[in-house]
């Protein structure tokens, strides 16, 4: 069975921060991204010529929505799959392997002694909800209207930086080697994302606060958590509130009821 080839490059957001993301080539999928992709579309609607906002806004959400659905039942699988072993004395070969490599995914290193940093990887290995997911799409990429939305499947503005990652910006400054980097579908372009925010140091405290809702029996909800994102751009706290004001009044569409 072929694999699916995955390239990691170092990438950056809109105010220019390194952040490690993966782009994929396009080879054969592996088993686990095909399953997640089963029944879900592929491409978002071209709505360049929709006038109606309502209409807009439904049809964006609608296509997303089941693709950050996959992407977060995937995360979830991963942390299921981590509080099962995380008690064992002793564990199959198999499951160190998988341990390893999402160690090695999430960007973390056992300790010195051999040991998981179980508290690290626990606060790394967790979903993201819908409606922050949606109102950054929506918002990055002019609700999938954009150049790199359109040719890139790129939603969320990651920069890549080896050349033919992506698609290079036409107002680039002189000097810059950056690109868009291109996904060959949205979905990927989500995975992404949500790597992003669960292993950028810039999004620490995005994590604390959803580990300190976990903590306390609770699930963070989209609005908390937009807290987080002060770092995404460079407008910082306006940025924020722009994000929690479209949580706030795009809700019903975001969860298929408008």
């Amino acid at each position: 069975m072929k694999v699916k080839t995955t390239k990691y490059t170092a990438i950056t957001l809109v105010l220019g921060l390194s952040i490690l993301c993966f782009t994929h080539t396009a080879s054969a999928s592996d088993t686990e991204t095909a399953r997640a992709k089963k029944n879900i579309s592929t491409s978002i609607p071209d709505l360049r010529n929709e006038k109606d906002v309502k209409t807009k806004k439904r049809k964006f959400f609608n296509a997303l929505r089941p693709m950050v659905e996959a992407e977060n039942q995937r995360v979830a699988n991963q942390r299921q799959f981590l509080l099962s072993i995380k008690d064992k004395d002793s564990l199959s070969t198999s499951d160190k392997q998988k341990l390893d490599k999402l160690l090695k995914s999430y960007r973390l290193e056992r300790h010195k002694d051999g040991s998981v940093p179980w508290s690290d990887l626990l606060t790394r290995v967790d979903t993201v909800p819908l409606e922050l997911v949606l109102s950054q799409a929506a918002n990055e990429s002019a609700w999938g209207t954009s150049r790199f939305a359109r040719k890139a499947n790129n939603l969320f503005g990651q920069w890549c930086f080896t050349k033919g990652c992506g698609l290079v910006p036409a107002r680039r400054n002189a000097g810059s080697t950056h690109e868009v980097a291109a996904f060959t579908s949205p979905q990927f372009s989500v995975r992404s994302y949500l790597r992003n925010l669960n292993t950028g140091r810039v999004y620490k405290d995005l994590r604390k606060i959803r580990a300190a809702k976990r903590a306390q029996g609770k699930t963070a909800t989209a609005y908390e958590l937009a807290a987080g994102l002060s770092k995404y751009s460079e407008r910082g706290q306006a940025y924020v509130k722009e994000i929690r004001s479209m949580i706030k009044y795009n809700g019903k569409y975001m969860r298929g009821e408008g």
